[in-house]
């Protein structure tokens, strides 16, 4: 039987990691493979199609394999083997993601004789030395992707080369036909952001709508943000904000969370701004959209106009998010070219069927490839895994990861090494 298992992190809300997730688990069903999903977080599935596929909860996937005995690890991967219901005759893919969870995919990898591909969804720190001697001699073997063309270079350094395969997204996500959408012109300016409430952009920007409203009192602006909790500290800022800074020309709509997205959303607004996969979302319904750098909340540019990537490039973005839209209402000549560049990137960089097709060629390469495995030993390589270990052995994982949490929100100096 042909079997496609991902080692993940989380399956848990609503987020990039998930939806690309649930994007694979389509992709691999409708290509007659089992999947299956080992992963720490396992508390609240959202999305239908990981709900529909079996998953194996593993807390001790937040933890690196160096800090567990060979007879430990033995009994996980019988487990793991067990879960998958594994026989010698399948035939077997294996996807992992960073960071722990891809030194567990490669201890099952050797187990079973396949090939682990990693496919980070996100930058991560190389500080650590366990993660650095790994993820490093991945890269070297071909068994690393980058989910963009500059990824490489930005986690690991300007001398490291490697493949990438863009992230996918399926435009049949959003419910409802652009083409048969009409749109209502109700603002002569809409702007649309949708995110987790946590990202600080949502907070940051807000001047920046306000003071451009001001600047432009000729103009009437609507600026809908799409949030997925009201509870979270950062809705009550910005909650705070809207009643202080009360403007007549300037309507705010905070809604949601909004399962699965509609085309109403998007086609009812002028302009997105925002990072990672719902830039997709809205580049894939030609909506032109401004790239957001999370480390300042500034903007890149305009997504397949002047700007190429979907998150954090290898510099700092140096505009802010007012100076684009000062832009964008006095060039009204060239937003349909915007437009045309949003969704022609998508359609020919990002489209899921596209995507993953590139990456199960990449996966059946690989296979063909195959040139051994990494030993990593039992062994405690710095004072972070010291910390782990005592943690572990006073703990089971899960109350480790909580309590290793804390100590990340309270240290910098661990989060340089976590992170």
């Amino acid at each position: 039987m042909m079997k496609y298992i991902m080692f993940v992190n989380s399956v848990s809300g609503i987020g990039g990691a998930e939806l690309y997730i649930n994007r694979k688990i389509t992709y691999i069903k409708k290509n007659n493979f089992i999947p299956y999903i080992i992963a720490a977080d396992t508390d609240d599935v959202i999305y239908e199609e990981i709900a529909s596929t079996k998953i194996m909860s593993c807390f001790d996937l937040c933890f690196p394999t160096n800090l567990y005995s060979e007879k430990k690890i033995e009994q996980k991967i019988t487990e793991m083997i067990n879960f998958i219901n594994y026989h010698e005759s399948d035939e077997v893919y294996l996807e992992s993601q960073q960071t722990s969870p891809a030194l567990w995919a490669e201890k099952l990898a050797l187990k079973i004789g396949c090939v682990n591909i990693v496919y980070p969804l996100i930058r991560f720190s190389l500080n650590r030395k366990i993660y650095k001697d790994f993820f490093l001699k991945k890269l070297k073997k071909n068994e690393l992707l980058g989910y963009h063309y500059t990824y490489i270079k930005k986690n690991f350094g300007d001398e490291y080369d490697g493949e990438y395969i863009n992230l996918p997204f399926d435009r049949n996500e959003i419910e409802g036909n652009k083409n048969t959408f009409k749109p209502k012109k109700e603002y002569d300016l809409s702007i649309l952001t949708i995110s987790r409430i946590e990202k600080v952009y949502l907070v940051d920007t807000l001047k920046d709508i306000f003071e451009f409203a001001l600047e432009n009192n000729n103009l009437s602006i609507r600026y809908t943000m799409v949030i997925d909790d009201r509870n979270h500290k950062n809705y009550k800022k910005i909650k705070s904000y809207i009643r202080v800074h009360n403007l007549d020309n300037l309507s705010f709509n905070c809604i949601g969370p909004i399962v699965p997205l509609n085309v109403d959303i998007f086609m009812n607004h002028d302009l997105y701004f925002g990072m990672g996969t719902t830039t997709l979302n809205a580049a894939s319904l030609g909506l032109p959209s401004l790239v957001v750098d999370f480390r300042n909340s500034n903007c890149y540019g305009f997504f397949g106009y002047d700007f190429y990537e979907i998150g954090a490039s290898n510099f700092v973005a140096e505009r802010s998010l007012l100076y684009y839209l000062n832009w964008y209402s006095s060039h009204n000549e060239i937003r349909k070219e915007l437009s045309f560049a949003a969704e022609k990137l998508y359609n020919d960089e990002f489209n899921s069927d596209i995507v993953n097709e590139k990456f199960m060629n990449f996966l059946e390469k690989s296979k063909s490839l195959l040139n051994g495995y990494i030993d990593i030993r039992y062994k405690l390589y710095d004072y972070i895994d010291v910390i782990d270990y005592i943690l572990l052995l006073l703990f089971n994982p899960k109350r480790a990861y909580n309590l290793r949490k804390l100590l990340i929100n309270s240290n910098r100096i661990f989060l340089k090494y976590i992170k």
